[in-house]
């Protein structure tokens, strides 16, 4: 007889539905694989457009017929190692990090041993997941400086990740740390060192800026969409950097190039790369900072309710900051 494990996938655009599929074990792990049991997830905004009904934009395996895997969409992890073909991950352990091809909404999930890391006994499953998103941040910022002192930053998006990318930015000495949000984040912003906030569209705000007043680097933390990308050039100074981190949704964009070609301005983008060296960053800082996830998650919900969870994390709102689910059963 088959073994079965639960798990969701959408069967429809913003519908999910809890299935019994087969269940995972260790003759379906590759040499380097870990079989993890999901005690918590973290839904990150590259989740959003599966749930609304999106394709993605990278290979992924599918095995029902919405086009969208079992167990997806869901990336931000902690769990328990249950089998292991990596020889630095020990059957047992706790871990962080990411369930790689994004099925991450289920009972168990397949995933590279160099894609996580051993958490620390300080952290409760739900702060260790948090560590996944800080990881990110830290790579990107690390890409342009580990240094900031005397410059201007601005986020555009001051959701789980923005906020996050402003903790950091003024960790490491921004001068000024702008954070620019059409929701209200004046409850929020200064707890993650943002110094002025800005409660407006970005394409409003990147028109008002004066050329004295120009940010020296910009971080496009909202993603899914061309237009930010187009804020971020215009409102940032000359010689300025703008760091795309929004997951784009479209294969092309239309690209203001005069306007970046004459202000010389540098333009980053990517995924996260040496993703367990990033975990291991993203925990020493958060031990630095020992209050930081506790104004930064905000809201939890049973795997029971993970349809109620997808549906707050589509609707971003005053004092909702990171969505976490627990699999308790």
């Amino acid at each position: 007889m088959t073994e079965t494990m639960w798990a969701y996938r959408m069967s429809g655009p913003r519908e999910l539905e809890r299935i019994t599929a087969s269940r995972l074990s260790e003759s379906d792990l590759q040499a380097g694989d870990i079989l993890v049991e999901i005690e918590v997830g973290g839904i990150c905004g590259s989740d959003l457009s599966y749930f609304n009904g999106g394709l993605p934009r990278r290979p992924l395996p599918v095995d029902d017929p919405t086009g969208i895997p079992v167990g997806g969409s869901l990336h931000e992890i902690v769990g328990l190692v249950r089998a292991s073909r990596d020889p630095s991950r020990r059957v047992g352990s706790r871990v962080v990090g990411w369930a790689t091809t994004h099925q991450g909404l289920a009972e168990l999930t397949v995933t590279p041993g160099t894609s996580v890391i051993e958490y620390g006994p300080e952290w409760s499953p739900r702060e260790a997941v948090a560590l996944q998103s800080l990881a990110c941040v830290i790579y990107a910022l690390d890409r342009i400086s580990a240094d900031f002192t005397g410059r201007t930053v601005a986020v555009i998006g001051l959701g789980p990740i923005g906020v996050l990318f402003s903790h950091v930015a003024k960790s490491r000495g921004a001068a000024q740390v702008i954070g620019v949000d059409q929701v209200d984040r004046s409850d929020l912003a200064s707890a993650f060192g943002v110094d002025e906030f800005v409660w407006s569209r970005a394409e409003r705000w990147a028109a008002r800026i004066g050329d004295d007043a120009r940010p020296d680097v910009v971080i496009e933390a909202v993603g899914h969409n061309t237009e930010t990308l187009v804020d971020a050039i215009e409102a940032a100074a000359p010689k300025g950097v703008v760091f795309y981190f929004g997951v784009p949704d479209q294969a092309y964009y239309a690209f203001p190039m005069d306007r970046f070609f004459r202000k010389h301005l540098t333009l980053i983008g990517g995924v996260t790369g040496d993703r367990s060296g990033s975990l291991t960053k993203a925990e020493e800082y958060a031990r630095a900072y020992p209050g930081l996830f506790g104004s930064y998650l905000t809201h939890h919900f049973p795997i029971a309710e993970a349809q109620r969870a997808y549906e707050h994390a589509v609707r971003p709102a005053p004092g909702q900051l990171k969505i976490t689910i627990g699999f308790d059963q």
